[in-house]
């Protein structure tokens, strides 16, 4: 019996010893598992070794625009050694202001998952277009010229009309009544285009009102680009040109000047030149639409007005020594004149006028 006891306990401590054996390899298989789980996490994750900051990689650094011009973004990418791709948590803060000249900064910057933050600058330089409107004097010496000119005079004062001329490659300008204002009717839709073109909004839906606008100049076009380029923004465009639009009605036509013209009409010529597609902008006033500037050897860039007992014509002549002219009248209901030959005549004469100055 005691035998039986002492085997008894033998048994009883050899089961403990096996039961504290088995606890100990599964603590430490527990343990080591943890470890390799451990070791795995921050190798991929590279939580406590991680303090690379990400890269960001911008495409052009420095921007240059001109005032009133939409800015683009050119792209972007950010990349880090851990996380890869991370250009969706790029933050973008930016204080460009396309209306006045000056130099801005666009701040990227983004932040990887082990909190290491990079930021980058692009600047952007808005420069303003320079304009030649300095009209010079109608002053001269030269005896043709002052003939001419009065001759000019003579036969403007029997007319309700204002005229405006300016040589573009010495500026000569010759100014008739420069300052009165009329209803300006369609030759609004001469910014309308310009803006369009100057901020790139080159959409072919836009692109298709442009034309109309011009070319055949429909109303419901100007209508479309008002709407797509917002009537203050428009106002504040006119105004950067050194004409500011005056008494406009609930369809966004408005009273102008001669002067008025003559700065958005040499504002064209610029862009004619200065634009990537300031050909094409400039294709659109090219037609016969109500042109009655056009001479047998001379052809006009031109854009018209018509309302009621106003008709104007302005334009660019498409000659080798270019030229602007503006006919602005408030004869179209006189009976005893046509209108049409008016301003025609006054085309002939101011084109002798340039064929004059061009050695001024």
């Amino acid at each position: 019996m005691p035998n039986i006891k002492r085997l008894i306990h033998i048994f009883i401590i050899i089961n403990v010893i096996l039961i504290i054996l088995f606890v100990l390899i599964l603590l430490n298989n527990h343990l080591n598992n943890n470890s390799i789980i451990n070791s795995i996490f921050n190798k991929k994750y590279n939580l406590t070794n991680d303090i690379i900051r990400p890269d960001i990689i911008l495409n052009d650094s420095d921007i240059t625009i001109y005032i009133y011009e939409e800015y683009q973004e050119p792209g972007y990418k950010a990349l880090d050694n851990i996380d890869g791709d991370i250009t969706n948590k790029v933050k973008i803060d930016s204080n460009v202001n396309n209306k006045q000249p000056g130099t801005y900064t666009i701040t990227y910057s983004v932040t990887d998952s082990s909190g290491n933050k990079t930021e980058s600058i692009r600047h952007v330089t808005v420069k303003e277009i320079i304009h030649n409107y300095t009209y010079s004097s109608t002053k001269t010496n030269n005896k043709e010229v002052k003939e001419l000119i009065n001759d000019l005079n003579n036969y403007l004062k029997h007319y309700d009309l204002s005229v405006g001329y300016l040589n573009l490659n010495n500026n000569f300008t010759y100014l008739y009544n420069a300052n009165k204002e009329y209803f300006g009717a369609s030759l609004i839709k001469t910014l309308d285009a310009m803006y369009i073109y100057e901020n790139k909004m080159t959409d072919p839906e836009t692109l298709k009102n442009v034309k109309k606008a011009i070319s055949v100049s429909d109303n419901n076009a100007h209508a479309y680009l008002v709407d797509k380029i917002g009537f203050n923004n428009l106002k504040e465009y006119a105004k950067y040109l050194g004409a500011p639009l005056t008494t406009c009605n609930s369809r966004h036509f408005c009273n102008t000047t001669v002067k008025a013209q003559l700065s958005y009409l040499t504002h064209l010529y610029n862009l004619k030149t200065t634009l990537p597609n300031g050909e094409e902008l400039t294709s659109y006033f090219l037609n016969d639409y109500g042109n009655y500037l056009n001479l047998e050897d001379t052809s006009f860039f031109h854009k018209y007005g018509d309302s009621d007992e106003y008709y104007h014509d302005v334009g660019l002549a498409n000659t080798d020594n270019p030229y602007i002219i503006v006919i602005l009248t408030k004869e179209k209901l006189n009976k005893d004149i046509n209108y049409r030959t008016v301003i025609n005549n006054i085309s002939l004469k101011i084109a002798n006028l340039n064929n004059l100055v061009i050695n001024l």
